[in-house]
């Protein structure tokens, strides 16, 4: 008898977008996983190298261009090891505490094998769009942010992996897509390549925990140590209130 998880024994690899400096984010992501049933120092887990470009290459950022190519390389690593089905986590990905449980991640894998897709989103930034639909995975083309945590399968990596790549050389504010955020990116994959169904989790199982990201610029209250502590206090507490209730106050 296999002693993953259940989602351990779904997916092939589970990949981590961590850069080298943020050791502590790295250690916090193991955990959550650890929490979830997986054995963090196995070789499903991942870690790739990320990339650091020296220019923003007409992305809003280098961070935002790096991040892209962080999610590019893993992709293209899933489709050239034709991976069956891949967990993709940013490293401020955190999970609610019911789905620590077995059953709760059963419940989804059995309904993720009862359907045809192409990338479900465990973490997203739907909420009242959601208002009416039915409990547990809902097909959806919508936009959305946030790219942390998702599973992509084999019958979609190839279209997605050519789209990104062209993606990254079309100029910005292009109607097929250019140079932008990667969650905007899988956002027009979605809409544009619809015959790769896309399910989300209804309500989200993942969320971005609350730190200051590495894409954006510091906000006034994580720019003094000790304001900036008591934000990372707000923030854990939010965070904690969601893992139990699932209520997010804000995106």
């Amino acid at each position: 008898m296999s002693n993953h998880p259940p989602l351990g024994d779904f997916v092939d690899r589970v990949y981590i977008i961590n850069l080298p400096e943020q050791a502590a984010r790295l250690a916090s992501t193991k955990a959550e996983l650890h929490h979830l049933g997986f054995d963090p120092d196995s070789d499903q887990i991942r870690t790739p190298f990320a990339p650091r470009p020296d220019t923003a290459h007409g992305f809003p950022s280098r961070g935002v261009y790096g991040n892209f190519l962080s999610h590019l390389s893993i992709l293209t690593e899933i489709r050239d090891n034709s991976l069956e089905r891949a967990l993709v986590l940013e490293d401020d990905a955190i999970f609610r505490h019911s789905f620590r449980r077995a059953d709760t991640q059963s419940q989804l894998v059995d309904g993720l094998n009862a359907r045809d897709w192409g990338m479900w989103f465990g973490g997203h930034s739907l909420t009242s769009e959601l208002n009416g639909a039915s409990k547990g995975l809902v097909a959806t083309t919508a936009g959305f942010r946030w790219a942390h945590c998702y599973i992509v399968n084999k019958s979609a990596v190839g279209d997605l992996v050519a789209y990104l790549e062209e993606t990254a050389e079309t100029p910005p504010g292009d109607a097929h897509g250019g140079k932008m955020y990667i969650d905007g990116a899988f956002s027009l994959f979605r809409r544009m390549f619809d015959k790769h169904t896309c399910l989300v989790s209804n309500p989200a199982v993942s969320i971005q925990k609350g730190t200051q990201s590495n894409l954006a610029s510091a906000r006034w209250y994580d720019r003094g140590k000790l304001i900036q502590a008591s934000a990372n206090q707000l923030r854990a507490a939010r965070d904690e209130i969601w893992r139990w209730s699932g209520f997010r106050a804000g995106n």
